[in-house]
C-alpha cells in the first residue's frame, strides 16, 4: 500500500483546480484517497469531473477510485464501474501517449488499466496491458509479475516460464542498482 500512497502524494496537483470548489472537492478527495476511503471519495471525484471531464488528472484519480473501492454495490456494478475505469485510462494513456517526456506515467497508467481488466475477468486484455505498461516504463517489475501470474492462471506454462526468468533477471539486476 505504501508505493500507491507515495503516488498520490507526488501526483495531486492543486492548481490545476483554479475555481475554489473545484479546489475545495479535490481537496476533500485527496484526503479520503490518502486515508484509504476510495469508496467515499467517489461522489467527490465525480463532481469534479462533471465540472471538467477533459481534465485528465481528474479522470486518473476517478478511475483510481474505481477500481479500489472498498464497498462495491454490487459484482454487477462494481464491474460496470471497471469498464468506466478502463475507458477513463484509456483517455489518460491516449494523452501520455503524445507526451515525449511522459517518464513512469504512462507505465502506471497501463499498470492500473491492467488491473482494471485483471479485476473484471478479462485476463488477455490485461496481460496487454501489462506489457505495455513494462514498456512504458523498465522499471515496472510489478508489471512483470504480473504478467506471469496472468500466464499461470491462463495454463499458458512455457510463456510463464520464460517470463518468471524474466522476472527473475530482472529482480536480480535491480537488487545491485540499488
Amino acid at each position: 500500500m505504501l508505493p500507491f500512497r507515495l503516488v498520490l502524494i507526488l501526483f495531486f496537483p492543486l492548481s490545476l483546480y483554479s475555481d475554489p470548489l473545484s479546489s475545495r472537492l479535490m481537496v476533500r478527495a485527496r484526503e479520503l484517497m490518502m486515508d484509504g476511503q476510495f469508496s467515499a471519495s467517489l461522489p467527490y471525484l465525480e463532481k469534479l469531473h462533471k465540472r471538467q471531464p477533459f481534465e485528465e488528472k481528474t479522470g486518473y484519480y476517478l478511475a483510481l477510485a474505481l477500481l479500489y473501492q472498498e464497498k462495491p454495490r454490487s459484482k454487477t456494478a462494481y464491474r460496470q464501474d471497471l469498464r468506466r475505469a478502463v475507458a477513463l485510462l484509456s483517455h489518460s494513456i491516449e494523452q501520455y501517449t503524445r507526451i515525449a517526456d511522459r517518464g513512469e506515467e504512462l507505465g502506471l497508467r497501463y499498470f492500473y488499466q491492467g488491473l482494471a481488466y485483471w479485476y473484471g475477468q478479462d485476463a488477455l486484455k490485461a496481460l496487454y496491458a501489462f506489457r505495455a505498461a513494462y514498456r512504458a516504463d523498465f522499471e515496472r517489475l510489478d508489471a512483470v509479475y504480473n504478467q506471469f501470474a496472468i500466464l499461470e492462471e491462463l495454463g499458458k506454462w512455457d510463456e510463464a516460464d520464460l517470463v518468471r526468468n524474466q522476472y527473475r533477471r530482472l529482480l536480480k539486476s535491480s537488487a545491485i542498482d540499488d
